[in-house]
């Protein structure tokens, strides 16, 4: 994981504290605890509830952070949170 991430993706941070990366907005803002998976419904973890510790597959088209940015919850928290800071 390099700054440069951080920078792409607004949305990103680091947890000292859980050792690995979170989406700030859908940890704060996510209404949803369930996303969608390629054939259900399956349990928001990884960015979400849960931090992102293997780098691995962080980035390319299908890499974590870009599928996690395609996400309609992740849009709509993000949308959610930009409200809540401007209100």
């Amino acid at each position: 994981m390099k700054k440069e991430h951080l920078d792409k993706y607004e949305w990103l941070v680091l947890s000292k504290s859980e050792a690995g990366l979170f989406c700030i907005y859908c940890a704060i803002f996510n209404h949803t605890k369930t996303g969608t998976g390629s054939n259900n419904v399956m349990p928001l973890k990884c960015l979400v509830s849960n931090p992102l510790i293997k780098f691995a597959k962080l980035l390319g088209k299908d890499g974590y952070l870009e599928t996690h940015n395609k996400n309609i919850y992740h849009k709509n928290s993000i949308q959610d949170g930009k409200a809540f800071l401007n209100n």
